[in-house]
């Protein structure tokens, strides 16, 4: 009994002496993906890329806007001095401006 309880406690001694020497050889380290795949140059050219895009197509858009504030403010302006035969002409090109941005959204979702 005495020859068990030895044999145990030295291989706990020992168990816990190699995890003592494990402990300080272990080291823990950290990557951080976000900033890998940010800075990496693919993903610089991708981003610079998408942001030609986009700048031409929100160059787009504030076209449009200030067509259609043109519109507006015309229709509003001309609207009682405008022949009878103008007036509906205007409100129809100022009422398809939803169906032209539509179209216009349908068109940037398929651009590659």
């Amino acid at each position: 009994m005495l020859k068990a309880k030895t044999l145990l406690l030295a291989s706990l001694m020992s168990a816990m002496s190699l995890t003592a020497v494990s402990a300080a050889e272990l080291k823990v380290g950290y990557v951080d993906t976000q900033r890998i795949f940010r800075d990496a140059p693919a993903a610089q050219r991708a981003a610079k890329k998408l942001e030609t895009e986009f700048s031409r197509r929100d160059q787009e858009l504030q076209r449009m806007a200030k067509q259609l504030q043109g519109l507006q403010e015309s229709l509003e302006k001309n609207a009682v001095t405008m022949a009878e035969s103008e007036r509906p002409v205007a409100i129809r090109n100022f009422s398809a401006w939803p169906s032209n941005c539509r179209a216009c959204r349908k068109a940037w979702k398929k651009m590659p």
